[in-house]
């Protein structure tokens, strides 16, 4: 994948630390649904993108992956497998959005399991974004970080990249800020490209063969995710997020050697289903 002048972000962290407005602010224009909206919390994994600074930006709004409600797994493994799926090309930064102020029990999961996730490469790719700067209170985001030492070991291994934006900024000082972080995300795209792993290859390389069969891009997606969800079946939510990560545990070795099974799925799924559902939304039915 060219990293030139595209820019592919995915944003990760727990509901209500802001990551829609985040996505918003990247890509200068409102996109995706904010807490002030009727429907307000992040519950389906969402892409918009923009020009910006001269680049295509891509933002993938994530939602959150560490507190699964009861009952909620199926529907949860469904979003993971959307990510998988619109990230298969490469991902040029994650985008940790934590909240500046007490460090609740679920952020604590979240940091934790980041920790046990995220190899040494995905961590070359990211950096973590602090809202509720305003909260810092005469404290530089340095001290604040400091003050917890699961979170300093966080921003230890995302080499010291910490951004913080405050809600009361104008629309002037918060694209001064976006600026800054996609600067910060430039030195990461010039020094380390564009960051992948065995699963998102994987999942590329096969919507390529859908592609090569005939299928526009959202016809291959969608063939892909259908595909991709009947063969998910059996595999737990916390083996996708691992995968997704980049984890290199024994269940996501195990994911990846039987990952090539899906290929007769798909290969069943193509030419049964009509063009036209894809013409409804992105993938169709999504």
């Amino acid at each position: 994948m060219s990293s030139g002048l595209q820019r592919n972000i995915v944003l990760i962290g727990n509901t209500g630390n802001g990551k829609s407005s985040i996505g918003n602010m990247i890509l200068r224009k409102t996109v995706f649904i904010t807490k002030a909206s009727a429907n307000s919390v992040t519950t389906q994994c969402q892409r918009n993108e923009n020009m910006v600074s001269k680049k295509q930006i891509t933002v993938i709004d994530t939602p959150d992956f560490f507190d699964i409600e009861d009952g909620k797994e199926e529907e949860m493994k469904s979003e993971i497998l959307k990510a998988l799926i619109e990230c298969a090309e490469g991902i040029h930064t994650f985008i940790i959005v934590l909240k500046v102020g007490r460090f609740t029990k679920n952020e604590k999961k979240m940091v934790q399991q980041l920790l046990n996730s995220l190899t040494e490469d995905a961590l070359k790719h990211t950096l973590i974004l602090f809202t509720f700067g305003e909260q810092l209170e005469g404290q530089t985001i340095e001290e604040f970080v400091k003050t917890n030492s699961q979170l300093k070991e966080l921003a230890d291994k995302c080499g010291g990249r910490c951004h913080v934006i405050d809600k009361y900024w104008n629309r002037k000082k918060k694209e001064k800020q976006v600026e800054k972080i996609l600067k910060t995300i430039d030195k990461m795209v010039e020094t380390y490209n564009c960051y992948s792993n065995d699963l998102l290859r994987e999942v590329d390389k096969q919507i390529k063969k859908e592609i090569i069969a005939g299928l526009r891009d959202e016809e291959a997606k969608y063939t892909f995710y259908i595909a991709f969800l009947r063969w998910a079946a059996r595999i737990t939510t916390l083996v996708l997020v691992d995968a997704f990560l980049g984890a290199r545990d024994e269940g996501v070795s195990e994911l990846i050697s039987d990952f090539r099974k899906l290929r007769k799925y798909c290969k069943n799924r193509s030419g049964s289903r009509s063009g036209s559902l894809c013409r409804k939304s992105r993938w169709g039915c999504f």
